[in-house]
């Protein structure tokens, strides 16, 4: 079996998330053979307008993600497309293509807010083969872009919803983001902890017990639970609950920094002692009320009694 390598696997990527592509231009000819010519690369969609008006119709039916239109077009030009789309807010990818010699249409695309501008009357194959690469180039950005817009709409919602205290720092333990329970635990406000490092908030006899959090992460993705004593701005000390997850920066799996969620219990360990002190007392009043039947002297039930009370 022949392994695929780096750019086999974008191949397929490409293939697997098909690519829209709206081209407009007036030349039949070319729009056929540009249709064919990317459509034949695989991964790409192409759907084909004559004028202006057309090709917004099929903007309002289908969503695209690139468009590439010729300058010249009967009626609207193709900068007086682009100026609509971007009068309206519509930051599609646009490229524009251009008659030789026409620098001046190249710059107003451009300063409109094209993306690329090509000449039209350049050699067919590489025109197509250049177009491509803008084409995937413009969508990958945008995609992650998207992507990156997403992840942090998840974040801040879990941020928001989480009941303990969660902090990220970099691989030298410097707090570089936190959530807003942070300063309900730790009693620092955002702005007073970021830039602090992690270690100076672990108690002084436990600074080896902290640093085991990173040494555990360089070959584990989770360590949970990992106990500690923290010190909050008001000087108390509160035993917490750390459970980290790494975060890794490139495809070796070199460590970045981490995620930790913060747990204080202080309550717990109040309503533990509590509670252990609640069953010594049961224990003792057990054993007093054992004594109380199984002695028959009077005199001493009545001392048990007492005891007991």
């Amino acid at each position: 079996m022949v392994s695929q390598g780096v750019g086999d696997q974008k191949a397929l990527a490409w293939r697997n998330d098909l690519i829209h592509i709206l081209c407009v231009d007036d030349e039949k000819h070319f729009l056929s053979i540009e249709k064919s010519f990317l459509e034949r690369r695989g991964g790409l969609s192409v759907d084909v307008a004559s004028t202006v008006p057309e090709a917004l119709e099929m903007m309002m039916i289908k969503k695209y993600d690139v468009i590439i239109s010729d300058y010249r077009l009967p009626g609207q030009n193709g900068i007086d497309l682009l100026k609509h789309l971007r009068s309206s807010n519509n930051g599609i990818p646009f490229i524009m293509l251009t008659g030789r010699g026409e620098d001046e249409v190249a710059v107003t695309a451009l300063t409109e807010g094209a993306n690329f501008y090509v000449e039209k009357n350049s050699d067919p194959r590489s025109l197509f083969a250049e177009l491509i690469n803008m084409v995937r180039m413009l969508v990958e950005s945008v995609r992650a872009k998207s992507e990156t817009k997403a992840t942090a709409e998840i974040r801040n919602r879990l941020y928001a919803i989480a009941a303990n205290a969660i902090l990220v720092i970099n691989r030298e333990g410097v707090i570089v983001d936190c959530n807003h329970r942070t300063n309900d635990v730790l009693g620092y406000s955002r702005e007073e902890i970021l830039g602090k490092n992690f270690s100076e908030l672990i108690v002084n006899d436990e600074l080896v017990n902290g640093a085991n959090i990173m040494t555990a992460l360089s070959v584990n993705e989770i360590v949970m639970n990992h106990m500690l004593r923290l010190m909050r701005k008001d000087n108390r000390v509160i035993p917490v609950a750390a459970s980290s997850a790494a975060l890794r920066d490139d495809e070796f799996g070199n460590l970045s920094g981490a995620v930790c969620v913060i747990s204080d219990l202080s309550d717990h360990q109040k309503l533990q002692g509590q509670l252990t002190s609640a069953e010594l007392r049961c224990r003792e009043l057990e054993g007093v009320v054992r004594e109380l039947f199984e002695d028959e002297d009077p005199e001493q039930k009545f001392k048990n009694v007492q005891k007991a009370s």
